[in-house]
């Protein structure tokens, strides 16, 4: 038979008189915690000996706390701790029962940094666990470290520490097992990993695979890896993945009527192709064609090599071409070289070749010089994120600088002489990216970039173009042309999955040109902004952005509507 007990009284004044280095809260937290049924039997000395194990753990190992509870008043009770911490110990001798000659010299070192600091369990756990560390980065995943006894010396007030210590069996890693991975094939994944058979277990390794991982972009998740042990005591590393749509074909196409009697209207479109995986082998390639208007298109071809001749090297080869409306058609080779220092760090070396071909008209009008450029230089990138293609965390970082030499070939009504038709140029471009987690499922993104273009003969064919859906949004794709400019964007993201955000953005930019009276180009300095809001998600298509956004002195309804298909590359 059971009968309920009901306490009409409730807790009201918590007092703890607290002289030790423990925080308050933690005594407050144990009382608090018992609630009204602190006035069962018994309960009281559950909480003395509760709060005489918080006090020992952290060396007050001469404390005696005191626990009044009045009930004098019917309606609440009244509860109030002397905690009396007394002395607080410091470790003294730590001995290994099992022997020291199976510690390292560092591990000697950790407890060595103990002595004569306050007796701390949490602290002596700490060292514990830094130790371990050590082992399970050198080889040693079995190692194993418990307390065999903990002595007090009152006379001193000292603790002894007695442990035991194992290293346990030296692991390597003897095979790989990957599942998940319908067209990616298993050397791809072992080669990003850098896996060889017999290879050193290391425990930081193993838990930056799913990192690693995600830097080929061919996977939606990658779970971490785990450690066993097979037959014949040999160590396999099983990866489990879930591979991503990696080809994705993506069109549209508009037609805009004609604004003027008698003139005819003309098909606009976009067209991307990308194949992020050809062969199962991470090779990368992709086509894009788009036609912005009557007169101006533009068409890209993308292909890059990852490890070159099965080295840290990964090659791209990219070819541009841009109609420019009736003014020119630019044509642009590059090809670039990236050596990989580490899993974060990239160098690299590039060349391009740009032929610019002004368009031939009935009545002469310059536009631009027929010109040739050959352009060589270095980039750096950082990467550090942990999922590129929707980062929770990280910076990426890329910096890039070309020294171009331009030769101007005609045309010859436009050269004219002593003219200096072979001239130097600089490009500078930097990319920082940052992100940030804030409170729980958010994350600030925040990216600064700048463009720079020095030399002669800078012409419009040379300029940077900015607007529109990666850089400035709130105005036309590549609606200004300029020789410089650096821009900020901000985006506060709402994670609504682990591939899926919600966000609003601010973007701000400044840009300029010199004047160059002989080219007819003006001295151009302006600001640009822009804010609105998006959302950012993966498809059977790739990563889509579509965004709503604002600039200045534009209402509502004029806002510019941005769809974006991410290039992954």
């Amino acid at each position: 038979m059971c009968f309920p007990i009901v306490f009409s009284q409730t807790i009201g004044t918590v007092t703890v008189e607290n002289n030790s280095e423990i925080p308050t809260q933690e005594f407050t937290g144990l009382i608090t915690a018992f609630g009204k049924s602190i006035l069962l039997p018994g309960r009281p000395d559950t909480l003395n000996k509760q709060v005489l194990k918080l006090l020992q753990s952290n060396g007050y190992y001469q404390s005696s706390p005191q626990l009044n509870i009045d009930e004098t008043d019917s309606a609440k009770i009244t509860i109030k701790m002397r905690v009396n911490a007394g002395r607080r110990a410091v470790f003294g001798r730590l001995v290994s029962e099992s022997g020291d000659s199976a510690l390292t010299s560092a591990a000697r070192e950790q407890f060595e940094f103990l002595r004569g600091t306050y007796a701390s369990l949490p602290q002596l756990q700490a060292v514990y666990d830094v130790i371990l560390k050590q082992y399970e980065n050198q080889g040693y995943p079995f190692a194993c470290l418990t307390t065999e006894q903990i002595h007090f010396d009152d006379s001193l007030n000292m603790v002894n520490v007695y442990f035991r210590f194992s290293s346990g069996r030296y692991a390597t890693i003897d095979e790989l097992r990957v599942s998940g991975n319908t067209d990616t094939k298993d050397f791809v994944i072992a080669r990003q990993i850098h896996f060889y058979p017999g290879r050193t277990y290391k425990q930081k390794e193993i838990d930056a695979i799913p990192q690693q991982l995600s830097r080929l972009k061919l996977f939606s998740a990658v779970k971490e890896a785990r450690y066993f042990m097979a037959g014949s005591n040999k160590g396999v590393l099983s990866i489990e993945v879930k591979e991503k749509n990696n080809n994705t074909i993506d069109g549209i196409i508009g037609y805009s009527p004609s604004a003027k009697e008698g003139e005819s209207g003309y098909f606009t479109g976009l067209v991307n192709l990308q194949f992020r995986n050809l062969f199962g082998t991470a090779r990368l390639a992709a086509i894009r064609w788009q036609k912005t208007d009557a007169a101006s298109s533009e068409l890209e071809l993308h292909y890059v090599e990852p490890w070159l001749l099965g080295y840290d090297l990964n090659a791209d080869l990219k070819f541009f071409q841009r109609q420019q409306d009736s003014s020119y058609v630019q044509r642009q080779f590059d090809c670039g070289v990236d050596y990989l220092l580490s899993d974060f760090i990239t160098v690299g070396f590039q060349l391009g070749y740009q032929r610019v071909i002004p368009t031939l008209r009935e009545v002469p009008v310059f536009t631009v010089y027929s010109s040739s450029s050959l352009a060589s230089g270095a980039r750096l990138k950082f990467d550090s994120r942990d999922d590129p293609g929707f980062p929770h965390s990280g910076i990426y970082s890329n910096y890039s600088y070309q020294i171009i030499q331009k030769k101007v070939l005609g045309p010859a009504e436009y050269v004219k002489d002593g003219m200096n038709t072979s001239v130097t140029q600089q490009r500078m471009l930097f990319d920082l990216h940052l992100y940030i987690p804030f409170l729980q499922k958010q994350v600030v993104a925040i990216s600064l970039n700048v463009r720079d273009l020095r030399g002669d003969m800078l012409e419009q064919s040379d300029f940077f173009r900015i607007g529109g859906t990666n850089t400035v949004r709130g105005y036309r794709e590549n609606q200004f042309i300029t020789q410089r400019a650096a821009w900020v964007n901000y985006e506060h993201r709402f994670l609504m999955g682990p591939r899926a955000y919600a966000h609003i953005f601010y973007d701000a930019a400044i840009y300029g040109q010199d004047e160059n009276s002989s080219l007819k180009i003006p001295r151009v300095n302006g600001t640009l902004q822009g804010y609105g809001m998006g959302l950012t998600f993966e498809s059977s298509l790739g990563i889509i952005n579509v965004s709503y956004a604002l600039s200045p002195g534009t209402s509502f309804s004029q806002g510019l509507i941005h769809f974006g298909l991410a290039n992954e590359f």
